[in-house]
């Protein structure tokens, strides 16, 4: 539940929660107009106690629109500053309506402009909110947020700030086109080493979602020297720091074959496998689907480094998991692996690859995929068996799943 308190001015704690609690709570349900979204309501904490509001109502009410026109109160920061609070909040529950009342003109402007410290963070959330949702992002971008966001990142040193305006820039960062990376690089690279578990975060998913799309992404990336210095943050403790950079790492890997040696050169590897082995569950997913994603255009001599590093065994190890996205990821992975050495080998030799598997009880686990309900993996399973292990189909017919 969202509040509207009277306080004047809102500490950026609670108001990042605040966010973060409607982003997690709302990650797949972006509203598509007022029209079709269910209510919502607010809880307003005044003399006369607890009162609920339909946010709706609120709406047909004007308040948007006053909201807007408060904004402009530059003799009144502290007026500005709610009235940009109160905007946020709206864009995160209904951003059209933020849009279509034409506020982020406004707001950028005060993020340029505004003398007043808290009335620029206050803006820099609410243009945040509207960016967060992807079909606003361009015209946030359109209408010249980025600019003085990065210069904000350039010079302030208050770590509220910084958190809400790497969480903005991430926002920004998040969709097609990317911004020009060589304008949003040298922000990366101050707050790239910073020691605060949130900037950090959302600088790695900057960085990701820039990567996302292209090889020229990716290449920029790597010609900015980041790479290298993913391999420290591998150490983070923080998941939510670690999920950003395994993205990463597992998006360069996609790319061609001098981007992935990028990798192996910046030694991030051996972390990487050591991830897949032992880190929890969400964070070992993300760790073998790079590794996989590895394997895919690889080199037969990337594959042999992969392979020599061990990660084979976190490839096996996960066929077991409940998620049958990430047994497929594995089984990609193992089949590419098994393809390579096929390709290497000469006539008549024994594909030791298939050792390795054996050894990490892959084959066993590969056969059990053969009772899986789902076909995906049972064709992906028997495929394998039938190449690399000599496994006919009629041997297994009876424990094939329903079609």
């Amino acid at each position: 539940m969202l509040y509207l308190t009277d306080k004047a001015l809102v500490d950026s704690e609670t108001m990042k929660s605040r966010a973060e609690e409607f982003m997690e709570q709302n990650k797949n349900k972006a509203f598509a107009d007022c029209g079709t979204s269910k209510p919502h309501h607010w809880r307003w904490r005044g003399m006369q106690g607890n009162r609920i509001l339909n946010i709706e109502d609120m709406i047909r009410s004007g308040v948007v629109a006053r909201f807007a026109y408060l904004l402009h109160y530059e003799d009144y920061p502290q007026l500005q500053c709610e009235a940009a609070r109160g905007l946020a909040i709206f864009a995160a529950y209904i951003p059209d309506v933020v849009v279509d009342h034409n506020v982020v003109p406004i707001l950028v402007t005060l993020v340029a402009s505004s003398r007043d410290y808290y009335v620029r963070q206050q803006a820099i959330w609410a243009l945040g909110t509207v960016a967060y949702h992807r079909r606003h992002r361009d015209y946030v971008l359109k209408c010249g947020a980025l600019r003085p966001l990065l210069i904000q990142l350039y010079k302030d040193t208050n770590l509220s700030m910084l958190r809400i305006a790497t969480w903005t820039l991430s926002n920004l960062c998040h969709g097609m086109p990317p911004p020009t990376f060589d304008e949003v690089k040298p922000a990366l690279e101050i707050h790239l080493n910073s020691s605060d578990e949130e900037v950090l975060r959302y600088v790695c998913c900057a960085i990701a979602f820039l990567c996302d799309g292209s090889e020229d992404g990716i290449q920029s990336v790597i010609e900015a020297g980041f790479v290298p210095k993913l391999v420290k943050i591998l150490r983070h403790p923080s998941k939510y720091v670690l999920g950003p950079v395994l993205h990463t790492i597992g998006t360069i890997v996609t790319g061609n074959n001098h981007q992935s040696q990028s990798v192996i050169d910046a030694n991030l590897i051996p972390p990487l496998v050591n991830l897949a082995q032992n880190a929890e569950f969400e964070i070992k997913k993300e760790a073998v689907c790079a590794i996989s994603n590895a394997t895919v255009g690889g080199s037969p001599n990337q594959i042999k480094y992969l392979v020599e590093k061990g990660c084979t065994k976190p490839l096996c190890d996960l066929l077991v998991c409940p998620d049958v996205m990430i047994i497929s990821v594995c089984l990609d992975g193992l089949e590419n692996i098994l393809k390579a050495r096929e390709a290497e080998k000469n006539t008549g030799d024994v594909n030791y690859y298939c050792q390795l598997i054996e050894d990490a009880k892959g084959v066993e686990k590969i056969e059990n995929l053969l009772k899986h309900e789902s076909n995906e993996i049972y064709d992906k399973a028997l495929k394998i068996l039938e190449t690399y292990w000599d496994v006919e189909e009629d041997d297994e017919e009876t424990q094939q799943p329903p079609r």
